[in-house]
């Protein structure tokens, strides 16, 4: 008979065993401990044996379900998400229900612990029947030699060069930590665990040099930059892309769409460019999570005063406004605009299926919202 609960600390080697285990039996050989260090590594500082669900059959793990609390900031505005990952189900005990058990054990944790919303990064049907749908937005442009040579053949890249960081203790960390911690959107890094966290899934943490002189840094893996802060965009974008093309070749760097300086810079001489979702959304705190990602869209973006009431389902009516600069979002008794269920409100509120398809009588240019996670601050 399967048992389902909340993992203990002394789980923490058969927790690793089992993901290793499953992920390597589903797709290529998985080393939890190396790939995520932060979580599953030797003294991994997120690791939270009480966020792992799991069932177990004959005192055995057989599925399992882990949720990374994320401390975040939006627009100065602080809130957790909880990341869920690490899905696993044992090949030879599937189809008994214990996964969907095991993410709505995680859906009432989340609920229970005040989260603003879930996110996770699977596929979108298998996790629709949860609540899940496609949210957020982030580019990828692609550079190719062509780019360098037609577009950036006259910028001055001489003094570029990078250093990759190995070591915690190395001085350049606090000037990295700073300008990430200056960023529109933040999550869990904190000076001390800031190394470890770039290195998620295989990354490398690299400073970007001018000469002596630290002046960003860039987070990347396989055939791409995922993340790229630099002290000044206008002044080091273009150097940064020739010097990185002509050490790595051909890549692709993303960017979030609320970093504007940054996509000026890029967006008008690189190959191609593609806009992807962020995360699939499970919204528990709409006044919350909606409040955050408004206030975000306004700093970045020009978007045309108005308001706007939507009826969620059974909850009050959920107004939002924009007034020259600021934004509100809250509880009132107005006639909604528009009434939708979750899965429509979550679509049309932070999904770029909204750029196709926009909400009817909805203000122009509001939606999609966008959380702007990097991928290193999540699962």
């Amino acid at each position: 008979m399967a048992v389902y609960e909340t993992a203990r600390f002394e789980d923490r080697a058969e927790i690793l065993d089992f993901a290793n285990l499953v992920f390597s039996m589903a797709h290529v050989p998985h080393d939890f401990a190396r790939m995520l260090p932060k979580v599953y590594g030797e003294n991994a500082p997120l690791f939270r044996p009480d966020m792992h669900f799991v069932s177990r059959e004959d005192g055995h793990i057989r599925a399992m379900v882990a949720m990374l609390p994320v401390p975040i900031k939006v627009a100065g505005r602080a809130f957790t998400i909880g990341y869920i990952g690490t899905v696993s189900s044992h090949p030879y005990y599937r189809g008994h229900g214990g996964m969907k058990a095991l993410m709505n054990m995680a859906i009432d944790t989340a609920r229970r612990e005040g989260y603003a919303c879930l996110a996770l990064g699977g596929r979108r049907q298998r996790y629709g029947y949860f609540g899940f749908t496609p949210a957020g937005m982030k580019a990828r442009h692609s550079v190719i030699g062509d780019n360098i040579r037609h577009a950036l053949g006259g910028v001055d890249a001489s003094g570029i060069s990078f250093k990759t960081i190995i070591d915690n203790d190395d001085p350049l960390i606090d000037g990295m930590f700073g300008l990430y911690d200056r960023q529109a959107v933040t999550g869990s890094r904190s000076k001390e665990n800031f190394l470890i966290i770039c290195q998620s899934w295989g990354a490398e943490l690299a400073a970007v040099m001018d000469g002596g002189e630290c002046v960003g840094y860039a987070v990347a893996r396989n055939d791409g930059v995922s993340e790229l802060v630099l002290i000044d965009p206008v002044r080091y974008a273009k150097p940064f892309i020739k010097a990185w093309h002509s050490v790595k070749g051909d890549f692709k760097l993303e960017i979030p769409v609320y970093d504007a300086a940054l996509q000026r810079e890029v967006v008008g001489f690189c190959e191609r460019l593609e806009l992807t979702d962020e995360m699939k959304l499970h919204v528990i705190d709409w006044e919350t999570t909606v409040g955050a990602t408004l206030a975000l869209k306004r700093l970045t973006h020009p978007m045309p005063d108005g308001r706007w009431t939507i009826q969620v389902e059974s909850d009050s009516p959920l107004t939002l406004e924009v007034a020259g600069r600021g934004t509100s979002v809250g509880r009132d008794n107005r006639d909604a605009d528009v009434n939708m269920t979750r899965t429509q409100a979550q679509t049309a509120l932070f999904s770029r299926e909204s750029l196709l398809l926009p909400t009817v009588n909805a203000p122009q240019g509001w939606f999609p919202l966008s959380f702007g996670m990097r991928n290193a601050d999540d699962f």
